[in-house]
Formats: structure tokens, sequence, C-alpha cells
């Protein structure tokens, strides 16, 4: 449990798949190394990527950053990753170059801001291919180099480096131009998939994944069933697996035709495609489109998606491991949902801490279960956030503290969550961690109460029995400059 529990630290740096490094000569000795890394064999492809390293070869360095990053063949280690990136960016290998802004933003310090924005300045005004724009553009959307995010500068630099031809440019412009990062008042549909298809005429199959997924299910204006499916198709002749994964949900949702959906799901975990994998599990589990219940393969399909990178799958294994009677196969479901929860999944991270709280995975621990609440209350999920301030009113895995309770309630019930509100009314009615305040209390009870909440009913008839008219009339005021409670569990849920 020790083992499983462990938090690992995570980058922004993309994933690895089979190395396509840029070489000097197709004869190049690096080659050997490359191959080793690409089968496996990790131990062998550092040492030879060190030698080479020694003669000055830049995508031995680039091997060698890798290495460190991902823990393969070597300890993992940020600094020495940034170090070997920093030698092979020196050789002018753009692949290091992202690999090392990336884990330099990610260190989160100003320092290593700085250091990456002087980085892309000095290749922005040199040989830009469209990498630097590009980064520059996207780190200047996430607010990656400090301050506040910069729309203007963010589609000023996107838009340099699509004009160099840089797909991914292209891709990252669509989506901002689609409002996926928020700007929903700069929205323009039109101009959106007009990026999407100017990557998918230069062959790049994310892009045709993204342009067919607004063909099917996007804005009405952009629409066009026969386009999106001719991109789908087109990607999947090229290798991408993902396209089955749009076409299948488009079936399941749009066309409400689970037999159809459930043919392009196979389809696309035969082929590797995690989402696929998770979605064909759950047909599977639920005897869904013409599929035939089948537990154990479904449990199998949940596993592999997880392993193959969607987290889901890890929670459906562990859901279906943690329903069983046996207490190991509790314990491996239990494993699967901490896999999951260091994913980032942060309605997960809630429940491993619900888990350790309620022992049905056999190992209860208060302490553990307030700092996986915690991080779930910390990345945005309101539940975990009323159960945090639960566990600082009693005192379970923290110290006991009204004062946090009273801040972590006030939230949650400013964000929608009723209980809260019941609670919070409660430490304004005892004077818990706050003055006792009854006409606050009142204004709490009463905006829950308006909302349809029984149990808010019965607490206020027996509070405004121990309150003047005065301090009534007192509760009114206070209740007209709440913040609206809304209903739902939580805005921000997970699906």
């Amino acid at each position: 449990m020790l083992a499983a529990s462990i938090m690992h630290a995570a980058t922004v740096a993309p994933a690895v798949g089979e190395l396509e490094i840029p070489l000097a000569a197709a004869g190049s000795p690096v080659l050997a190394a490359i191959d080793a890394f690409n089968k496996g064999e990790d131990v062998k492809a550092m040492k030879l990527a060190r030698r080479l390293a020694q003669k000055g070869n830049p995508e031995a360095f680039l091997l060698l950053g890798l290495g460190y990053e991902l823990g393969r063949g070597l300890e993992p280690s940020r600094e020495q990753a940034v170090d070997s990136y920093r030698k092979a960016v020196k050789s002018g290998n753009t692949m290091a170059v992202e690999r090392v802004i990336r884990l330099l933003v990610a260190a989160g310090d100003e320092k290593a801001r700085k250091e990456a924005r002087s980085l892309l300045g000095g290749l922005l005004y040199g040989d830009d291919t469209g990498l630097a724009s590009r980064l520059l553009g996207e780190g200047l959307l996430l607010g990656w180099f400090g301050g506040e995010p910069d729309y203007k500068q963010a589609l000023h630099y996107l838009g340099n480096a699509t004009e160099k031809g840089d797909t991914k440019s292209m891709i990252l412009l669509g989506r901002l131009l689609d409002g996926d990062f928020g700007y929903r008042d700069q929205r323009d549909p039109s101009a959106a998939i007009e990026q999407f298809l100017k990557a998918c005429a230069l062959g790049d199959t994310d892009a045709m994944i993204a342009a067919a997924s607004r063909l099917l299910m996007g804005d009405e204006s952009v629409r066009d069933e026969k386009l999106g499916r001719v991109w789908l198709t087109k990607a999947s002749e090229l290798g991408n697996p993902a396209a089955y994964l749009v076409l299948g949900n488009y079936e399941e949702t749009w066309k409400k035709n689970e037999q159809a959906a459930l043919e392009q799901f196979r389809s696309g975990a035969e082929k590797g495609q995690a989402g696929c994998m998770v979605k064909l599990a759950d047909y599977l589990l639920k005897a869904r489109g013409d599929a035939q219940q089948d537990t154990k393969t479904a449990l199998d399909w949940f596993k592999k998606g997880g392993k193959a990178g969607d987290a889901y799958g890890y929670v459906g294994a562990g859901r279906m491991l943690l329903a069983e009677d046996d207490r190991s196969k509790k314990l491996e479901g239990f494993n699967f949902l901490i896999a999951a929860a260091n994913a980032g999944l942060v309605k997960i991270q809630n429940e491993v801490g619900e888990i350790y709280l309620s022992d049905r995975a056999g190992v209860r621990d208060p302490v553990a279960a307030a700092a996986w609440i915690g991080r779930a209350s910390a990345g945005g999920f309101i539940v975990a956030s009323y159960n945090l301030a639960n566990l600082n009113e009693r005192g379970i895995g923290v110290p006991r503290d009204y004062n946090q309770a009273g801040r972590l309630y006030t939230h949650a019930a400013n964000t929608g969550h009723p209980q809260a509100a019941l609670a919070l009314a409660r430490l304004h009615q005892l004077g818990l961690g706050t003055p006792k305040n009854l006409p606050m209390a009142w204004a709490l009870l009463k905006a829950t109460e308006e909302l349809g909440h029984e149990d808010a009913k019965g607490m206020l008839k027996e509070l405004e029995s121990r309150m003047t008219a005065e301090q009534i009339e007192e509760g009114r005021k206070a209740q007209a400059g709440f913040k609206k409670l809304v209903e739902g569990d939580d805005p921000a849920d997970e699906h």
C-alpha cells in the first residue's frame, strides 16, 4: 500500500513514442542507440548514448535527456535531463528544444521561466521554423512565463508559426479560435475549422481528428458529417486510432446507435487506442450494443486502457475489484484507483480519501484520507472542499480547526454545495470559528430551503423559534447579499 500511495511528479512534457530523431547522416552511429531505446532496451540505449555524447553527438544528448526525464535506463533526474537537453539544443536539435522548454516551465520557479523565455527569444530571431513561435504562443496563452495569459500575443505568435507551416500551431490556433482555452467571446468556429483543415491538407493526423470531431459534433455552422467521416477514414488509414474513438462517440451520442459505436470502439481498442479500450470495457460490463456481458474481458480491457494512458481505465478496473468480496482483490482495486488519482483525476482523489476513511479496502488511514481529499479540494473539486471542511470541524486526519472548516464550507456553499451551506449555518448558530450570528445562520438556511432541500426546512423552523422578529429581518437583508446558491452537488464534477 505504501508503494502504491507514492505520488509521482508529472511534467508538461509530451509523451515519447517511437523516436524519430533527425540525424546528420543515415549511417550515424546513434542509430543503434535509438533502435535500442525504441525496443525498450533502455540500459543498452543509455550506455551507447553516453559513449556518443562524450564525442559531442547532439542526438545522444537528446537520448540521455529522455533517459533522465523518463527514468528509462537512468535514475530519474529533472536537473540532469535539463542539462542534457541544453547540450542537445546548442547543437540545433529541435526535439530537445521542446523538451527542455516544457521541463523548465514545469519547474515553476522564476529563474527557470526566464531561461525558457530567453531560450525561445534567441531561437525566434535565429532560424525559427515555427517551433519557437509556437512555444511562445502556447506559453503566453497558458501563462508559462508568469503574469496573466496574453490572448493577443498568443494569437500573434501562433499565427507566425502557422505561416511557417507548423501544423501543431495550426491545431493550437484552431483550438484557441474554437474557445478551448476559455476565450468564448472571441470564438469563431469557421476560422477554427479553417486552421484544422490547413493542417489536414499537410497530412497531420491529429488535425484530422480535431477537424472531424468538430465537423461531426461541433458548432452547427460548421457541421458536415460526410466530410468529417472522410477525414476520420484518412486518419485511420494513416495509423491514428483516435479516429475510432471520435466516430464511436459520434455513433453513441449523436446517432444513438450503440451497436455501431461498439464496432468502432472494438476496432480502436484492438489497434491500441486507450480511450476505445475503456469504452469497450464499459460496453462489455453493461452489455451495451449487441455485446454479451463479459466481466472478465471487461476488467482486462479496463486494465489495458489504464496502462495505455487513459486513467479512467484504472477507475473502471478499480471499482470492479473493490466490489469483490476477496480482500486481496479489493486491495488491488484500491491501488488502481490510487493510480488514477495520481494521474490528476480530482474526483478520484476525493474517492480515495473517502475509502481511506471508510476502511472499504481494508486499510483505514485518516491522515492519508485528509491528504487525498485536500489534494482534490486544491484541484477545484467542491465536494472535496466540503469533505475537507468536515474533517477540519471534527478533527479527523487533521487538527480540529473551526476557522478552516468555516472557510472551506463558505467556499463550497458559494459554489453551489447545499450541505456546505447547512454546515456553515450550524457553525454560525453555535459560534464555532466565528462569532455567534443567528441572522447569518437564518439567511443560509433560508437560501437553501428555497432550493427545495428538506433538511433546511426543519433546521430553519427550529432556529426561528429562538429568534426575534428583528433578527429575522436582519437575516433577510443578509440573504439578499449572498452569491446565489445553485442546484447540483458540484459544478466542477468530472465525467
